[in-house]
């Protein structure tokens, strides 16, 4: 290498702070002797199997978990907290419901908490900005107790994220865990992939400072192009597909980024710092786990879905209902979706990383294809056809090149009539799909971000944000921009105002209220703008990639990225988030001194 770059980050401890607290009622059935837990967790048949089979050991039908509608989750409430187990046992103990809420302070102190790490970075370069080594170290604080596999799976599960979307041909990441007198850490919105992005996107405008080259441009001269796709990169992951610099070149247009000097003059004139930022990322996402979905018509013809994965607030309820629609021609008001029920819904995993349209979607699609073959054959019975010559459009079964069919919901009529059901056919009409991917999918993109600071105060102000993702093909536009300005809300709260602060002498929670811990609110934000530019993926039928965390990934290095060319003019190159009033005060105050 002709330069070698080196910089230590800090990526502050956090907490998840679900609109709805964790809580849960247990109900023991004397007349059954089963236990019933009513509960919030994102996977309840994984619930079901450590209480039949490491808590209480008995079988798993003799344990029902149900799990309603859920506040948001974000990965707070994947593992088995103590509470459920105790309210469950207790319950059988007295001979009554017993139910537990969590109160919000209670929270700050038991939940599990994230992020907290500590890296080592270095990059090695050439003199002209090629990009030939990444080096990294981190010490994840995992707190005081290992109490499943989760506690450490964000620490190196999305390391090779680190990868970014550029073409560095070697990569080196050293992750060390340690325990702490601190909650214990999970997986949070991205796992892992924010911290990734954030570090080599650090690094990325570090370069640009160290050679003097525009930002931009230092990322297209590495950026991996759409004709070396499929790409193996320098850590772990083979990205399968994707347009990243046109992603770029789209936001540049969107913020005026040739235009910005002009911008960052006049706020210089009313006594502001103007900066801007344009950052690239990319994740890991449906990782190759199964998924079960049923689709099952009852006997007059409506449909209910049951699905593995568990909604947490993403609209599972509209995403399955317009798959379904669209495949079978059915007016979504026709069915219903049940999920999170175990005595209900056969199998599942659950909901978490990204996974849900792109696996529990494919699921459903393999349980309506097997819909379609059956009708079929009913439908070729009553229209004396043969069963290759029927085909299912718009809600019915045709005889193709005819004006003769029949209506679905009909066909579900007929299958269930044992005096109408045609020979040879089973009745009932109700198919099980499950499907898993062979590999993840990587959804990508790039934000840019302009901020406004007051050096008088500190303050940040967001003036434009923009956005241009690749998450595949788009089942629900609207529904996917929720899931982008949830992700973004989240990040921005990590990089300029969300802190868990622990006494240093004395193990005490300083942050253990709203008071304390700054929650993002609207007037934080500017209207957020979000363009999608998918290329579908070969990885699942429907070609999409996960949504569900994009915002965040991307949210974390972009907003921070801004911040801090806003203070390059007195040369800082790095704050330690959050990026606080008071830091960034403190901050622009020393470099004067200096």
């Amino acid at each position: 290498a002709d330069k070698i770059i080196k910089h230590r980050f800090v990526i502050n401890r956090i907490s998840a702070n679900s609109m709805e607290t964790r809580g849960c009622v247990g109900d023991y059935d004397q007349r059954d002797g089963r236990y019933i837990v009513y509960n919030d967790i994102q996977a309840p048949h994984a619930l079901r199997q450590v209480l039949s089979e490491e808590i209480f050991r008995i079988p798993q039908n003799d344990v029902q978990v149900v799990v309603g509608n859920i506040g948001g989750a974000f990965g707070l409430k994947g593992p088995v907290y103590p509470e459920i187990r105790l309210c469950a046992w207790a319950s059988k103990r007295i001979g009554r419901p017993v139910k537990w809420t969590c109160e919000r302070s209670e929270a700050f102190q038991s939940d599990e908490h994230a992020r907290d790490n500590v890296t080592e970075a270095e990059i090695a370069i050439t003199n002209e900005g090629k990009f030939l080594g990444l080096k990294v170290n981190s010490i994840c604080n995992i707190g005081a107790y290992l109490s499943a596999d989760r506690n450490i799976l964000s620490t190196f599960l999305n390391v090779g994220c680190l990868a970014g979307v550029y073409t560095t041909p070697a990569i080196h990441t050293t992750t060390r865990n340690v325990f702490t007198n601190s909650n214990s850490t999970s997986p949070y919105r991205g796992a892992g992939r924010p911290e990734a992005a954030y570090i080599i996107e650090s690094m990325v405008d570090l370069v640009a400072l160290e050679l003097g080259i525009d930002k931009t441009e230092i990322r297209r001269k590495n950026i991996i192009p759409v004709e070396a796709m499929p790409f193996k990169t320098g850590h772990t992951y083979t990205y399968d597909c994707g347009e990243f610099e046109k992603n770029m070149d789209r936001v540049m247009e969107m913020i005026d980024y040739s235009g910005f000097e002009a911008r960052r003059k006049e706020a210089a004139s009313r006594g502001k710092l103007r900066g801007i930022s344009i950052s690239n990322s990319i994740e890991r996402a449906g990782a190759p786990f199964p998924e079960t979905v049923e689709v099952r018509f009852d006997p007059t013809g409506t449909v209910t879905i049951f699905a593995g994965t568990k909604d947490q607030g993403q609209s599972h309820d509209t995403m399955y209902k317009q798959l379904l629609s669209e495949k079978l021609g059915i007016d979504t008001d026709m069915m219903r979706l049940i999920d999170g029920d175990t005595d209900k819904v056969s199998h599942g995993l659950g909901t978490f990383g990204s996974r849900s349209a792109m696996i529990g979607g494919t699921a459903l699609c393999v349980a309506a294809d097997k819909i379609i073959e059956k009708g079929a054959k009913i439908a070729a019975e009553v229209l004396e056809a043969a069963a290759g010559d029927i085909a299912c459009e718009d809600g019915k079964f045709k005889i193709v090149g005819t004006d003769r069919s029949i209506d679905i919901h009909e066909v579900a009529k007929i299958a269930y009539d044992p005096m109408r059901i045609p020979k040879g056919i089973e009745p009932g009409l109700a198919e099980t799909g499950i499907f898993k991917p062979d590999t993840p999918s990587f959804p990508n993109g790039c934000h840019g971000v302009e901020v406004e600071i007051d050096p008088d105060t500190g303050k940040t102000d967001l003036i434009g944000y923009y956005v241009v993702d690749d998450v595949g093909n788009v089942i629900n536009p609207l529904t996917l921009k929720g899931q982008i300005y949830g992700g973004i809300a989240q990040g921005l709260g990590q990089a300029l105002m969300e802190n868990i602060v622990f006494d240093p002498e004395s193990g005490q929670l300083m942050s253990g209220s709203f008071q304390d811990y700054a929650m993002p609110r609207a007037d934080d934000f500017c209207g957020i703008k979000v363009e999608s530019n998918p290329v579908p993926t070969k990885v699942n039928p429907l070609g999409v990639k996960g949504a569900g965390e994009a915002g965040c990934v991307g949210a974390l290095p972009a907003v921070l990225s801004a911040v801090t060319d806003a203070l390059s003019v007195y040369g800082i190159k790095y704050i330690e988030m959050p990026a606080t009033p008071q830091k960034i005060w403190q901050a622009i105050k020393e470099a004067k001194a200096a």
